[in-house]
């Protein structure tokens, strides 16, 4: 299932299982950010985001509580002039973009330091937390594999390569895929 969101965790299970580690890994090649998603408060409203996807009174968000995960890479795109970063935020004009209430416009960004991914929060209203404690403004967090992170009230998490496809894996074996 793809979305505004990304591509929904469920089809990487099903990929990862065909594909292999080598071959998965080798494809999925970025760090990846797996978002949580509560349509609680999920702002509906319709969107193009130049990849086709769009979010639509008919294409709503999953239902509250159920948790469904999407993917998205930590890949550059056109969409704003911050270059060498990957910005995260409710703007259609972020790299990844989270519509969800608790989301600034433009409230953080991931950057690559000398082969290290990097967390930094853009002042956002209602902060940008790893694992747990809330980021200051402007300064550069390291980002380690299987960082819990919070943008606003929006659950994240963030792999490497390798380590999104470990995770794959344990969630296919959970959910029976």
């Amino acid at each position: 299932m793809e979305s505004l969101f990304g591509v929904s965790l469920e089809k990487f299970a099903v990929k990862v299982r065909t594909l292999g580690e080598e071959a998965f890994t080798a494809r999925y090649n970025l760090p990846a950010v797996v978002i949580e998603t509560d349509a609680s408060q999920v702002l509906p409203r319709t969107f193009d985001t130049q990849g086709g996807t769009v979010l639509s009174t008919g294409n709503p968000p999953p239902a509250p509580g159920t948790g469904t995960q999407f993917v998205q890479f930590l890949q550059k795109t056109d969409r704003n002039a911050m270059k060498d970063k990957v910005t995260i935020g409710r703007s259609n004009n972020n790299d990844i973009i989270i519509l969800h209430n608790s989301v600034s416009k433009f409230h953080a960004y991931f950057d690559c330091r000398e082969g290290i991914w990097t967390l930094t929060d853009m002042g956002s209203t209602n902060g940008t937390f790893l694992d747990g404690k809330r980021i200051h403004e402007g300064q550069h967090y390291p980002a380690r594999s299987g960082n819990v992170l919070r943008f606003g009230g929006v659950a994240a998490y963030f792999f490497t390569s390798k380590g999104f496809y470990d995770y794959t894996v344990i969630y296919r074996k959970m959910k029976g895929l």
